[in-house]
Order: C-alpha cells, then sequence, then structure tokens
C-alpha cells in the first residue's frame, strides 16, 4: 500500500502539492483567527471581573498635541495635561476612587534577574489588583500591607530564579535603595493592566495587554501597591508614566449622577465606560472572525474539494490495480486504505509546515509557551479528522459501487 500511495504521489505530485499548500494556508488562517480571538477573551475576561464597578477610563486632553495642531494656541493659553485631569475629576460627584498610573525605577546587580541594570516597578492600586485578577503561576496578590520597610511585588518568569519569598534590593540613587520582595510569580502568558493607550474606541485588549518581554528588552513586568509605594518610597522618586486613569464612582451612584460625570469627563477629553470597551471587544471580535474565517473557510473547502476529486482521479486511474487486490482477498475497504494514506500523507505535511509558522512565530516573538493554546491544537485536530473522515469515506463509497469484473472490463 505504501508503494502505490507513493507512486500515485509521485506521478500526480504538481496536484498533491497544490491541494496540500492550500490545506496547509488553511491551517495557518484559521491558527491566526483563534489566536487573534483568544487574546481579546483573555484580556476580556480580566477586565470583566470588574464589570460589577462603576468605573470609566479617562484619557485627559494631550496640551502638546493641540500645540501642534493649532498655530492659534500658545502654551500660555493652556493648562497642562495634568491641570486638566485635576480640574475634570474635581467636578464629579460620588467618586470613590482614581487609579493613576504610578511606577518607580532603580538599579539592580543581583544575579537572581535576567537583567542587572535599569528596572522599573509599576504600581497598582491593590484593590484594583484583586478585583481584575491578572493569573498568578504561584503566590499571591499583594495587599497595602509592608513589613520593616519590605515592599511586595509580583512579577513576571522573565525573572529567571526569583521565587515567591525571595528578597532583592533595588538602587533608586546612589545613597537610597528599597528591598523587594516576591509574593507572586505572574503566569503565562503575562498580562499587563495598561493606562497608557489613547483613543476613542478602546477595547480591553487596548486595556489589558500580553507583556513581551522582548519588546522591552528582556525586562520582567513587576506591579506593587500604590499605598504602600508611597508610604516606602520618597515622593521624588515617583513618577507618573502616563495622564491616563481609572476612575471608579461610588455604587450608590445613580445613573443620573453617572451621565452628568460623563458628560463633565467628555468636555476635558476622552472617556470610554465599562459598557462600551465591552461594546467595542464584542467589535474586534467580529472583525477578526470577519478578517480570517471566509479565506480560511474558502481555502479549507478548496482544499477538501481538490483532496475529494484527486482521490477519486486515483481510483479511476488505479481502479485495475485495487480490482485485482479485491480478486485476491482483499476488500474495498482495504483498498480504500490506500486512499487514505494518501489524505493522510497531505494532511501531515500540511501540520508539518503549521509547525514551522509556529515555530517562526514563538522566535520572532520570544513567547515560546504562548504561541501555541490548547485551542489551537483542538481545532487543528477536529478540522484534520473532519478533513480525513470526509475525503476517506467519499472515495471508499465509489468503489464500493464499482464490481471487481466492471473495473477490470472498463480498463481492458
Amino acid at each position: 500500500m505504501f508503494k502505490i500511495t507513493y507512486r500515485i504521489i509521485r506521478e500526480r505530485l504538481s496536484a498533491f502539492l497544490i491541494i496540500t499548500f492550500l490545506l496547509s494556508i488553511s491551517l495557518i488562517s484559521f491558527n491566526i483567527m483563534i489566536n487573534n480571538i483568544v487574546g481579546n477573551l483573555s484580556s476580556y475576561n480580566i477586565v470583566k471581573n470588574i464589570d460589577k464597578l462603576n468605573y470609566v477610563y479617562f484619557q485627559p486632553e494631550d496640551t502638546e498635541l493641540a500645540l501642534r495642531m493649532s498655530d492659534d494656541v500658545s502654551s500660555d493659553d493652556l493648562m497642562s495635561t495634568e491641570e486638566i485631569r485635576e480640574k475634570a475629576i474635581s467636578e464629579l460627584d460620588g467618586t470613590e476612587k482614581v487609579v493613576e498610573p504610578l511606577a518607580f525605577s532603580g538599579y539592580t546587580d543581583t544575579s537572581l534577574l535576567s537583567v542587572n541594570d535599569g528596572l522599573s516597578v509599576k504600581a497598582l492600586d491593590s484593590y484594583l489588583a484583586a478585583q481584575i485578577d491578572i493569573p498568578l503561576s504561584e503566590g499571591e496578590w499583594y495587599d497595602d500591607s509592608y513589613d520593616d520597610g519590605v515592599l511586595n511585588v509580583v512579577i513576571s518568569q522573565e525573572s529567571n530564579s526569583l521565587k515567591v519569598s525571595d528578597t532583592f534590593e533595588l538602587f533608586l540613587s546612589d545613597d537610597t535603595s528599597i528591598t523587594l520582595r516576591v509574593c507572586g510569580i505572574l503566569e503565562n502568558p503575562t498580562f499587563e493592566f495598561r493606562l497608557t493607550v489613547s483613543g476613542d474606541y478602546l477595547c480591553s485588549l487596548d486595556l489589558v495587554q500580553e507583556y513581551i518581554s522582548a519588546e522591552n528588552d528582556m525586562t520582567p513586568l513587576i506591579y506593587c501597591s500604590q499605598t504602600a509605594l508611597t508610604e516606602l518610597v520618597d515622593e521624588e522618586f515617583i513618577y507618573n508614566y502616563s495622564k491616563n486613569c481609572i476612575i471608579i464612582f461610588d455604587e450608590s451612584a445613580s445613573d443620573s449622577q453617572l451621565s452628568d460625570n460623563l458628560d463633565r469627563l467628555s468636555s476635558y477629553g476622552y472617556v470610554t465606560d465599562k459598557n462600551e470597551l465591552k461594546e467595542w471587544t464584542n467589535v474586534q471580535i467580529k472583525y477578526v472572525l470577519l478578517k480570517y474565517l471566509p479565506t480560511a473557510a474558502f481555502l479549507f473547502l478548496i482544499g477538501v474539494v481538490g483532496l475529494i476529486g484527486n482521490t477519486i482521479l486515483n481510483i479511476l486511474n488505479y481502479r485495475r490495480h485495487f480490482a485485482i487486490f479485491y480478486i485476491c482477498g482483499s476488500t474495498w475497504k482495504g483498498c480504500s486504505l490506500i486512499n487514505i494514506l494518501y489524505i493522510t500523507f497531505s494532511i501531515v505535511i500540511s501540520l508539518l509546515v503549521l509547525s514551522g509558522y509556529f515555530t517562526v512565530k514563538m522566535i520572532s516573538d520570544y513567547s515560546y509557551e504562548t504561541a501555541v493554546t490548547t485551542i489551537n491544537i483542538l481545532i487543528t485536530v477536529i478540522l484534520c479528522t473532519l478533513l480525513l473522515l470526509v475525503c476517506g469515506f467519499t472515495p471508499y463509497f465509489l468503489m464500493k459501487k464499482t464490481s471487481p469484473v466492471q473495473a477490470l472490463y472498463q480498463e481492458s
């Protein structure tokens, strides 16, 4: 059977390669679509945890942009972006909490880290951190407590051999340092809660995005409590790396009060509430489906039809061989295994091409754990199984309707 299958492939090599190429491209397209959808859903599931809160994402007007866009505006006529934000917040009613993107930087010489120079620690409000629940592989999220001047942090796995309860020193200046204690290790893929994105139509993927250490000089992502940070580190070392913020309103705030707050914020910049965030996430997922699904399905369908057609031609060309096999004691089911082997070879080569795509993706993204997910494997197995069943059984039923005598007679 293997020899005949090899002979069939060799004699009709161009058709075999074209069909296999189409199947490979369709599998790659399906997996690109899956990765994009999974990325959106993973980000949305993290943000979804704070849906019970009355919150908005606020981007105050960029005064530098206003100066660049208009020749009639001078810097003396404008408030700074920070002043605009503070003024907007001061006019709101029922504000419970404002979460700002605070951070501090330093350097460390510990061999436990994959970097030995600059290191940035981002501060996230512990209440919000507990709500968004970015996954941890071990340990727990920090709270606002600290012991003996030690700051608790969670850190991504780019930190090499750092484990839960390990400590290391971060030097803020030549004569100032702070001790950091690892209380949790972020799970791979590591997600970053971002307060630096801007624009009208934001979705969850904009606010919660996978952290690619290769794009950040292989620096690990580190989070700490804002409250503990402001207690332990002098103000001169803390900086606000973005003017954007999350504003959380009191649970008792009425709908009219929330509507008035949104109107006030809108006059000072862009504002996105949680409902808009969810709406644009759904739009993004639909966009990914419309972008990839028609092409992937069309290529897959062409591959399936081409493979069925090719196996039928193989049966017509080699029906005498199959008839002789049958007369010598074989069955049509056994003869159809030759066609199944033909299809299997095509599927195996397509999977090798798909593996090559994933390998290139992993190398280029430096993301060895996240390029292939369980969903990728499951969908690929389903598609290949469907392909094998449809293309394998269709020729079998065709062969079953033709008697060996008819096959020999037609051949002669």
